[in-house]
């Protein structure tokens, strides 16, 4: 039961933050699945290093995240070991190491930038808006088992705080807070 968990709070890891950094949520699965969510393939118009722009760079930063998320939502949701989650999900890092040699050419500079962006990732996680958002989804999916990209939007919005405020109020709720 606890390696379910953990996989529900990995899966809900990588929808909730891509969903926060817009990105299309697909299907989201307790079973394996070869269309994960940050999975999709790198845009011809994203181009390495030196040829690098701001939209590929934007990309390449979101995509990243997604990637690390799974990780840290296990180490934040379940309190498991960064190590051992890292160790089983090597999918996860591999996904990061690749996209991460599109902005970094050097190995200490590519580091660094996985890295940064696992902090980066980290800080969205536990973001006020963000964090209530994870269990609600990760327990959705141990209840469901599958859920679509729409079912997670509408969980996340039971989980955000500024939607639980407004629902005790009257009035619409508010499409995104500012």
């Amino acid at each position: 039961m606890e390696e379910l968990r953990s996989t529900a709070f990995h899966r809900a890891g990588h929808a909730v933050v891509a969903l926060h950094l817009s990105i299309a949520g697909a299907e989201v699965s307790l079973r394996a699945t070869a269309d994960n969510i940050g999975d999709s393939a790198i845009p011809d118009w994203v181009r390495p290093h030196d040829e690098l722009d701001d939209r590929g760079r934007s990309w390449l930063d979101d995509h990243v995240q997604v990637a690390w998320a799974g990780v840290l939502a296990e180490v934040e949701g379940c309190g498991a070991a960064l190590a051992a989650a890292l160790a089983a999900a090597p999918g996860d890092l591999a996904r990061i190491e690749e996209l991460a040699a599109y902005v970094a050419s050097e190995r200490e500079e590519l580091d660094a930038y996985v890295e940064w962006m696992r902090c980066r990732t980290l800080n969205v996680l536990r973001h006020a808006w963000v964090a209530p958002q994870l269990p609600v989804v990760a327990n959705a999916l141990l209840e469901r088992g599958v859920l679509s990209g729409r079912e997670v939007r509408a969980l996340a919005r039971t989980g955000h705080p500024a939607y639980a405020k407004a629902a005790d109020q009257p009035g619409p709720a508010p499409d995104r807070p500012s």
